[in-house]
């Protein structure tokens, strides 16, 4: 295989302009964040309907759903975890929150190796890993994928949830009471 040098390139620019944005958001994420409710309301929707959008797609293929629900579970168990460790504010600005570093960090690095490996599986970067998936096998159907996704759709949504029930809770009492 011939790779060109507007190949690299493009490669490289991607990969920069990616690493850029990954630790724009990971910079954010463990730092103090305004607490929007329409977001998390977002956030809970979207990662609690993404393993089940992945369903007919994992039962059509035949593939194992053991990897998405043991990634779900940990994401849950990563996401309550977090909750206790989040730091919560109100002040006259409004609700605040502060989730911890460690294991927001922890999920992005784990969430950015696997979609490197992937894309180096794959033969993005002219160069293919060993035992690379054939083309006819969907990327998301591979087991490491599909536990990353159940770890990330877990976490997420676990944690909207979370902050949703403190709002309700302490937060929007305090506002009518």
């Amino acid at each position: 295989m011939i790779v060109h040098p507007q190949q690299i390139a493009i490669t490289a620019g991607m990969a920069g302009l990616v690493a850029w944005r990954l630790s724009v958001r990971i910079r954010r994420l463990v730092t103090r964040q305004r607490l929007s409710v329409r977001r998390q309301w977002t956030t809970a929707v979207v990662f609690s309907l993404l393993p089940l959008a992945l369903l007919p797609g994992i039962e059509a293929a035949h593939a194992s759903l053991w990897p998405l629900f043991t990634g779900l579970a940990l994401g849950i168990a990563l996401g309550l975890a977090g909750l206790y460790l989040t730091a919560f504010e109100r002040d006259h600005t409004g609700h605040h929150y502060r989730p911890n570093a460690y294991i927001g960090t922890a999920i992005a690095v784990l969430f950015v190796l696997r979609l490197g490996y992937r894309l180096l599986e794959t033969g993005a970067f002219g160069v293919s890993a060993a035992g690379a998936t054939t083309p006819q096998q969907a990327p998301h159907l591979d087991p490491l994928t599909l536990g990353m996704i159940g770890l990330i759709a877990g976490f997420f949504a676990t944690q909207a949830i979370g902050l949703l029930v403190w709002y309700n809770q302490r937060g929007a009492t305090a506002e009518r009471g």
